[in-house]
């Protein structure tokens, strides 16, 4: 029965995928879905209902009975409508911000939702810009003017958070990958992460960008995958942001350098499989994606078990994955130090990781003791309370030894697989 139950569970996820694709690419598909509940619910779950609803407007009362397709079109109107208002309001800003003096490259979603048939049909939950690390304060001085509310950045950390109730959330990049994977990555050269191209000016008719050259681009989104696949899953929409890149510019993008960074990481069999995923379903061509290797049935079937376990990037295992994710990075450092330079520089992270939060801001500290707000003199003495508390606080609790792992250390049996996973994908 669990058998079966498996083997439904991947029959729904090939449809959901060959819809989700006809969606993104504004084509029509042959697919006659006969489990309208089962669909939605896998689709919810994926956040690609806004895609059923284009893949539905290419082929009208063909792919849902009409009630659902109603829903969907709705749905995607209403989706829509506040995507582009975003996307307008976002583009303004960059605008702006280039005017001022800063450098920004556009990345993820907002970067690639272009080349969908419908780019607002694209969610994104924030947009990420990356600027150059020397002109950071000033970008946050320059977004406060605009109220927007800033999450410092963690000195082990490549991106900060900035909120705004118009603009909605924008992730503030110093570097395109958080210093624990560049660690872990290390077996290649710091400079093969960095862009060798120029950027490219893509003009939409909300607005122009800069963002990362295409094969950069491609490297980006492949390595940004990874890393959430790795720490805790990746999703659909990832899967068609490389694909539509990579068919789009296929003739543009150094495709042996992007291959062969793929295999000295020990991801190329990873990225293959999610590409296979779509070329068997009929979304691409194999001839779309020049140079894709060949990997195994057995090799992209796991794949789609860990995406259908996990859920939207797994959360439906955050803990489990996590674990797995602080494992694979353990065993990958192993490889180019000792476990005593391992353990030191874990220490090392976990106290740069939190430092920022002991001593906290003004605006943090009136969050964190309310009486600051009301006895605005308490301000000094409570900071100083906090900085003494802090640290006591957290060495009490054991956050300094947490996610230091040895081989001693018991795993969950979730993140026992995961790590098999990773290396039936010879990631490891």
């Amino acid at each position: 029965m669990k058998g079966n139950t498996v083997m439904l569970r991947k029959t729904l996820f090939d449809i959901l995928v060959q819809l989700s694709g006809a969606g993104a690419l504004g084509i029509k598909c042959p697919l006659l879905c006969k489990q309208d509940n089962e669909i939605l619910h896998l689709a919810t779950e994926q956040h690609v209902l806004p895609l059923l609803a284009c893949a539905a407007l290419r082929s009208p009362g063909q792919l849902f009975h009409d009630d659902v397709e109603n829903y969907l079109l709705e749905l995607m109107r209403t989706q829509a409508a506040k995507n582009l208002l975003r996307n307008q309001r976002v583009l303004h800003l960059i605008k702006e911000m280039e005017n001022a003096g800063f450098s920004i490259i556009v990345l993820k979603g907002c970067s690639v939702s272009y080349l969908y048939a419908y780019p607002e049909s694209r969610d994104s939950v924030d947009v990420d810009l990356l600027i150059k690390p020397e002109q950071e304060h000033e970008v946050y001085r320059f977004l406060r003017q605009y109220g927007f509310s800033i999450s410092g950045r963690t000195m082990t950390a490549n991106d900060s958070v900035c909120e705004h109730k118009k603009y909605g959330r924008i992730e503030i990049h110093v570097s395109l990958y958080p210093e624990i994977t560049k660690t872990a990555w290390k077996r290649i050269d710091e400079e093969s992460f960095l862009p060798r191209e120029c950027t490219v000016r893509i003009d939409t008719p909300n607005g122009s960008f800069e963002t990362l050259g295409h094969t950069e681009q491609l490297i980006f989104l492949s390595l940004h995958m990874a890393k959430h696949f790795v720490e805790s899953g990746m999703t659909i929409r990832m899967m068609l942001d490389i694909a539509l890149h990579y068919a789009r510019y296929k003739n543009e993008i150094d495709t042996g350098r992007y291959w062969h960074l793929l295999k000295k990481l020990h991801l190329d069999s990873y990225i293959a499989c999610v590409l296979w995923i779509l070329v068997q379903n009929k979304v691409f061509a194999e001839a779309d994606f020049p140079g894709l290797v060949r990997v195994d049935d057995s090799q992209i079937d796991a794949v789609i078990s860990d995406v259908l376990q996990g859920g939207y990037m797994g959360a439906k295992e955050a803990q489990e994955r996590h674990e797995a994710g602080m494992e694979y990075h353990r065993q990958l450092m192993l490889k180019t130090q000792s476990r005593v330079r391992y353990k030191i520089y874990m220490l090392g992270w976990k106290i740069r990781s939190g430092i920022s939060n002991m001593f906290p801001s003004y605006t943090k500290l009136k969050k964190l003791y309310p009486i600051v707000v009301c006895v605005p003199a308490m301000a000094s003495l409570m900071w100083v309370y906090h900085v003494i508390l802090f640290p006591y606080k957290k060495i009490k609790s054991g956050v300094l030894r947490k996610d230091i792992r040895s081989e001693m250390d018991t795993m969950h049996e979730v993140s026992r697989q995961r790590m098999k996973l990773f290396k039936r994908l010879s990631m490891l």
